[in-house]
């Protein structure tokens, strides 16, 4: 999907912290911080304004759709904006109890910063946090060797494998209604806009070094989410580039349920369904993030049940196994079944999606 960048960062490290403090922070530590301030580029998964073009979704009429498309681009500014102030706040925190350099032994102190997996989880009540608690689970639950914990502060950082992660408890609500509007294209969440209008705070939690594996590296985020909202009082999470917001109750459901075999793509990718002059279309938004392109079934006489269940085989396929689906290929649940693929211009998207006819 198209990306814009934001050019006006003002993360200046010598106006956040005094002098004195900054000298005592480990050299490796400033210089990884110098390159986030001078390259903001380079944190492209931070910092780019991805957080939407918002996908039209749930079950609209034609006239709320047009509606919704002629405004598809309104929210690109402003959620980038929320996402930037909440970033910072991690930001700051992890620098003032110097906890940047994830691990201290290594030599080599460049981050991959080719993508990062971040969401928010929300809170019923705001410093509900308790890592030791999300650091026991990880390791009695999922049985993942968690190192170079570094906490304080209701922040930390630690590794799994080569992954670096970090937490960031923020006392206070996402401003300015933005989960909140992302809950209404949510239709799987009964009272989604309702409920998460009283979330007191939230927890910014992000792998921010990802993009090697994705599949995997989503089914560890999975962990880590449903981890934090184990230990937390928590209604739910808020996944911005992907346009997710999703009940405790039902993220936690799918994780129990999860494996490379069985994949909980409903926390991962949002399926838009639409109702519209008498036909029904749905689409995918968030396979970007796995490197494979987003898919549409667009203006069909089947019943939206029957897309959504299309298009979540197509989607676990894809994923599960790697697949790459061009253009003038086809495509099928069986050996009988060959539904022809086409790429063009979205239609409830920027930039060009995979079409299937069905």
């Amino acid at each position: 999907m198209s990306k814009k960048y934001i050019c006006n960062l003002d993360f200046r490290c010598t106006k956040l912290l005094d002098n004195k403090f900054i000298q005592k922070i480990n050299p490796s530590t400033l210089s990884l911080l110098s390159s986030f301030c001078a390259h903001p580029t380079n944190i492209t998964s931070l910092f780019y304004s991805n957080y939407l073009p918002s996908p039209q979704s749930g079950y609209l009429n034609s006239d709320n759709h047009r509606t919704h498309l002629r405004e598809k681009h309104f929210r690109i500014t402003e959620i980038s904006n929320i996402m930037r102030k909440s970033l910072t706040l991690l930001f700051i925190g992890i620098i003032s109890i110097g906890l940047f350099c994830f691990s201290k032994k290594a030599k080599n102190t460049e981050v991959n910063t080719n993508s990062v997996i971040l969401g928010m989880v929300l809170l019923k009540e705001a410093d509900s946090l308790n890592i030791d608690g999300i650091i026991n689970e990880l390791k009695t639950k999922w049985k993942l060797d968690v190192k170079n914990v570094d906490a304080a502060d209701g922040m930390a950082v630690f590794t799994i494998e080569d992954y670096k992660i970090a937490i960031a408890n923020i006392p206070a609500a996402i401003p300015e209604g933005e989960v909140e509007r992302a809950a209404e294209y949510n239709y799987l969440w009964k009272n989604g806009v309702k409920e998460t209008s009283k979330h007191k705070g939230h927890i910014i939690l992000s792998i921010m070094n990802a993009g090697k594996k994705p599949v995997q590296e989503n089914l560890l985020y999975s962990k880590l989410a449903s981890a934090v909202m184990n230990n937390s009082n928590s209604m739910g999470i808020y996944i911005g580039n992907r346009t997710l917001v999703i009940e405790k109750k039902f993220y936690q459901a799918n994780v129990e349920e999860m494996s490379e075999q069985n994949l909980p793509l409903n926390n991962w990718i949002y399926f838009g369904l639409v109702r519209q002059n008498g036909k029904h279309s749905v689409y995918t938004y968030g396979l970007a993030d796995f490197g494979k392109k987003e898919m549409e079934i667009v203006d069909s006489d089947q019943p939206l049940e029957t897309l959504n269940e299309m298009m979540l085989n197509l989607t676990h396929y894809v994923l599960s196994y790697d697949v790459n689906l061009n253009a003038g290929e086809t495509v099928g649940m069986s050996e009988e079944q060959k539904l022809k693929i086409s790429e063009s211009k979205g239609r409830f998207l920027d930039g060009t999606t995979l079409k299937i006819k069905y």
